[in-house]
């Protein structure tokens, strides 16, 4: 019924995987496990990744971050429960509810 041939291998690579390994956030867990101690841990230099830049930030611009993504999460949350209640209302004026 349908094409039942065995598989030849050509040789070709469509997508070489040779430096796949562990994502980024798992390296801080396999030093954890390797020392298996919080305080030899705390004496470590951070990982760090070339591509990504290093800026300290100050108290107060980490405060603006921290809200902003809050409140940018909030309005989202908001927009949902808004569309939700105007669905709500619309259904029950079509059913004769209201």
């Amino acid at each position: 019924m349908g094409n039942k041939d065995e598989f030849e291998d050509d040789g070709r690579t469509v997508a070489s995987m040779d430096g796949v390994g562990r994502t980024h956030g798992f390296e801080a867990l396999d030093r954890l496990k390797e020392f298996g101690n919080q305080k030899k841990m705390r004496d470590m230099e951070p990982v760090t990744r070339p591509d990504i830049p290093q800026d300290e930030l100050s108290g107060e611009e980490r405060r603006w971050y921290i809200f902003g993504a809050i409140r940018a999460g909030l309005m989202i949350g908001a927009a949902y429960v808004v569309g939700l209640g105007a669905l709500i209302v619309f259904l029950l004026w079509v059913w004769g509810v209201l």
